[in-house]
């Protein structure tokens, strides 16, 4: 198994989080250098900014299938993801953030 972040700080809280579950991760600072095969991508909170859009058809290029979950993004289209799921949500600790930000839609993203 292995995680992909640009953030310092993600990785470090996901191989803190491996290790309080038994779990071995391999760990990569961009997913571009990350040379493995690929199943499954799970993506979270890269929408934020419509630039990572570009980002969508990246990843299925490496995997067969992609789960995006995201707050942020509103009339999302594209190709080859649909919506599987929507789900309130809130960070812990409560940051209070406005409800339109608590609802979490995932999508599914395959080739067609």
């Amino acid at each position: 198994m292995a995680v992909c972040d640009n953030d310092p700080l993600a990785l470090l809280a996901c191989q803190r989080n491996a290790q309080i579950n038994g779990v071995t991760l391999k760990l990569s600072p961009a997913f571009e250098s990350y040379e493995g095969a690929i199943d499954i991508i799970l993506a979270s909170d890269v929408l934020y900014d419509r630039g990572n859009l570009g980002w969508l058809e990246v990843f299925l290029r490496r995997a067969p299938s992609v789960l995006v979950a995201d707050s942020r993004i509103r009339d999302f289209r594209a190709k080859n993801y649909q919506l599987i799921s929507t789900s309130s949500s809130y960070t812990l600790p409560d940051l209070d953030e406005s409800q339109e930000f608590r609802q979490v839609k995932v999508y599914l993203g395959r080739v067609a």
